[in-house]
C-alpha cells in the first residue's frame, strides 16, 4: 500500500515536533487524527517510524533514514502545486502561434505584443508561414495555435470564427487607379493580377462569379508568399487582390490601397487548434484576448 500525503505530511511534523500534540497543533488536526495517520504511514511502509513514550516521541532508525525521502517527496509536490498555479496564473507558460507571414507581422504581432506586456513571463513562440500552411503546423504540433483565413481542416482540428477581413485592391501609386478611393471588380476586368495563394484567388473568383464579376482573373505573376506580392505590385508588376491589414506596408512598397465594391468581400478569419488537446492556460487567455480586440475593432468601426 502507497502512503497518502497526509500520513507524509503527518509523519513529518511529529518527526520536526517531536511531540504528536505539538504536531497536531501545527498542521490542525486532532491529537487522535495524526496518531492514527502516523500508524497508517508504518503499516504501509511495514517499519515502525516513532518510537513512543509518555516523555518523549522519537524517530526510529528506519524513520531517521525516510525522513529526507518523505521530505524530498511532499517537497517535489508544494513544487508540483506551485509550477500548476503559475500556469494557471500566467506566471509561466509557452504561448506557440502560427499566421501568415503579413498576418503574422501585423495585426498578430500587436496582440502578442500586448499579451507579453501583460504577461511578461509566458515565452512568446511566433511561426510565420505561407498562406495555406498553419493548419498543417497546428496539427503536427509545431504550434498551439492557428490564426487565418478558412481552410479545409478535418475532423482533428477544430476552428473558431474569430473575424471578417474585409480585401482591398492594392496597386501601384503610379497605377491610373491609385488616386481612387473605390473602385468597382468590373472596372477591373483585363486587369495583370499578381497571385500569392491559389485557394484565395480561388475564393474571390467564385464569390465574384456569384455576383455577376467580371470572372476569371488573369495572373501574370504568381508568388509564394503576401509580401513578394506586394513588392511586386509597387514595382509595377499588376494589381492584387490582399486582406486589408497588408495596408501596413503600403509606404514600404510604394502601393495605394483601395476600397472594392459590387460585391464588396470580407474574407473569414478563424482560430485552429487540436480537437484532441485541451488549451494551455496562456492559449486559453490568448484566445479571449483575440475576441475582445476583434469586439474592439468592431465597435470602433461601427461608431466611425
Amino acid at each position: 500500500m502507497t502512503p497518502s500525503v497526509r500520513q507524509m505530511q503527518a509523519s513529518v511534523a511529529v518527526a520536526r515536533a517531536g511531540s504528536f500534540t505539538e504536531a497536531a497543533r501545527q498542521i490542525h488536526l486532532t491529537q487522535s487524527a495524526v496518531s492514527m495517520l502516523v500508524l497508517q504511514m508504518e503499516e504501509a511502509l511495514a517499519v515502525q517510524l516513532c518510537n513512543r513514550s509518555r516523555s518523549a516521541t522519537t524517530l526510529t532508525e528506519a524513520g531517521s533514514d525516510l525522513l529526507p525521502m518523505i521530505q524530498r517527496i511532499l517537497d517535489d509536490l508544494d513544487h508540483v502545486a506551485q509550477s500548476a498555479s503559475d500556469l494557471r496564473l500566467l506566471r509561466r507558460g509557452v504561448l506557440r502561434v502560427v499566421a501568415p507571414q503579413v498576418l503574422a507581422c501585423t495585426w498578430v504581432a500587436g496582440m502578442l505584443a500586448s499579451f507579453g506586456r501583460e504577461h511578461p513571463a509566458v515565452r512568446l513562440r511566433m511561426d510565420d508561414a505561407g498562406a495555406d500552411g498553419g493548419v498543417t503546423r497546428v496539427r503536427r504540433g509545431d504550434a498551439e495555435l492557428g490564426i487565418g483565413p478558412e481552410r479545409p481542416a478535418g475532423d482533428d482540428i477544430s476552428s473558431e470564427f474569430l473575424m471578417r477581413v474585409p480585401i482591398r485592391l492594392v496597386c501601384s501609386r503610379n497605377h491610373p487607379l491609385a488616386r481612387r478611393k473605390r473602385v468597382s471588380w468590373k472596372e477591373l476586368r483585363g486587369e495583370r493580377w499578381v497571385t500569392y495563394s491559389h485557394d484565395f484567388m480561388r475564393e474571390v473568383e467564385g464569390t465574384l462569379a456569384r455576383h455577376g464579376g467580371p470572372g476569371a482573373m488573369y495572373a501574370a505573376s504568381e508568388v509564394g508568399y503576401l509580401t513578394t506580392a506586394l513588392a511586386l505590385t509597387g514595382a509595377g508588376g499588376g494589381i492584387l487582390a490582399a486582406p486589408g491589414y497588408a495596408e501596413a506596408f503600403a509606404r514600404n512598397f510604394d502601393l495605394a490601397f483601395l476600397a472594392l465594391g459590387s460585391p464588396e468581400i470580407k474574407r473569414k478569419f478563424y482560430i485552429y487548434r487540436r480537437s484532441d488537446r485541451t488549451l494551455s492556460p496562456a492559449a486559453a487567455a490568448f484566445v479571449d484576448a483575440l475576441h475582445a480586440r476583434v469586439d474592439i475593432e468592431r465597435r470602433r468601426s461601427q461608431a466611425a
